[in-house]
């Protein structure tokens, strides 16, 4: 008898490989595939359907257009994820498992945010590769954004990174929103409406500036990180935008990680012995 299949370590690669191979991250990442090579190697669909920034195609890729495809299958893949167990009756195996009900779902919220980190990396890593063969292919040494009075400045590899980084932090936000209203529901498209809702409202706010400091803290100054290194009237120094953005996102991020899996830290009641058949 295998021990391993009923360890940790299992539930969470068993978990972290049916988000993988779910049929809403083959179907999305085969679209941005689609979309990516069209951008790469076709000038019209360029001239048609992109804004390209400063002639970088990977750059325009990776902060325009690659999130919102990423964004997709968190709203898809994820919002079942607790949602989906309790509708169909799954959840009720949680009872069965060796280490409890708990540890099922804190496999569960892991598998989500490495699934994030995952369909991250291979968006980033596909990019890099087809804009490597394209007309304008990506210079690491040049330097990007070097604006005369942001105070930031960095070669295009150093942002590809920065980029990473901070689209990285943006998508756990959101998918841990949607890992909290998913928790809370037996209904996928509770979570997947809550998710949908917010990613519209910091669409509005990023384009229609109705108040300074939503504008300065919304999802998307993490997810065209672009953005960010851009002074404004309440941060004149891009230093101060991205430390002040990233650190109240992260915060938010750990609050709603909590949230999750407060209702899990509470140990169910064990079944009591019957008094009546104590007496007999």
């Amino acid at each position: 008898m295998n021990n391993k299949r009923g360890s940790r370590g299992h539930l969470f690669r068993t978990e972290l490989w049916a988000l993988v191979t779910d049929g809403g991250t083959l179907l999305i990442f085969l679209a941005y595939m689609v979309f990516a090579f069209g951008a790469c190697f076709s000038g019209n669909f360029r001239d048609t359907w992109m804004q390209v920034i400063n002639g970088d195609i990977f750059v325009t890729l990776t902060n325009l257009y690659m999130p919102f495809f990423l964004m997709a299958a968190i709203l898809l893949v994820i919002s079942p994820i607790f949602a989906g167990d309790k509708k169909s009756g799954v959840e009720e195996i949680g009872d069965t498992c060796f280490y409890g009900k708990h540890a099922w779902k804190v496999c569960k919220v892991q598998a989500a945010l490495l699934y994030i980190l995952v369909l991250c990396s291979a968006g980033y890593v596909f990019t890099l590769f087809i804009s490597l063969f394209s007309k304008t292919p990506p210079n690491f040494t040049q330097r990007v954004f070097e604006l005369g009075n942001s105070g930031v400045v960095m070669t295009n590899a150093q942002f590809y990174l920065f980029s990473f980084v901070l689209q990285y932090i943006g998508l756990l936000f959101l998918t841990s929103i949607v890992l909290a209203a998913s928790s809370k529901s037996d209904d996928p498209i509770i979570p997947l409406a809550v998710g949908a809702c917010l990613c519209g409202f910091e669409l509005a706010f990023d384009f229609v500036v109705f108040s300074p400091i939503l504008w300065e803290f919304n999802l998307f100054r993490l997810l065209k990180p672009f953005t960010i290194l851009v002074p404004t009237t309440l941060f004149t120094s891009p230093l101060k935008a991205i430390l002040a953005v990233n650190s109240t996102f992260v915060i938010l991020t750990a609050l709603l990680l909590q949230v999750t899996l407060n209702g899990t830290l509470k140990e169910e009641p064990k079944p009591q012995p019957d008094l009546m058949q104590r007496k007999t």
